[in-house]
């Protein structure tokens, strides 16, 4: 979570909505097209897939140029993580 609590407040999220993202709570989006890019995102990660409803939902918010974005997105995370984890990569030590 270290460079995201960096880069989150730079790309307009308040420390609170960085903080209940870290910690995986709600971080109560008020804008509808966050909130349905936030369900996706973890709906993607946790079942690897939509249901009919929830394509629906994402279809109707982002179009399906969006939600092809928010899966190309996920998708390179996943395989960051991969890559973070298998070679044992740490963020910085802070002072």
């Amino acid at each position: 979570m270290y460079a995201h609590r960096l880069a989150g407040p730079a790309a307009g999220l308040s420390q609170q909505e960085v903080d209940a993202l870290c910690a995986g709570a709600d971080p109560g989006l008020t804008d509808e097209r966050e909130r349905v890019v936030h369900e996706t995102s973890r709906i993607l990660l946790r079942t690897g897939a939509l249901d009919d409803d929830a394509y629906e939902r994402a279809v109707t918010a982002l179009g399906e140029a969006g939600l092809f974005e928010v899966t190309v997105i996920v998708g390179w995370y996943q395989h960051i993580a991969t890559q973070l984890a298998v070679f044992d990569v740490r963020p910085p030590v802070q002072p």
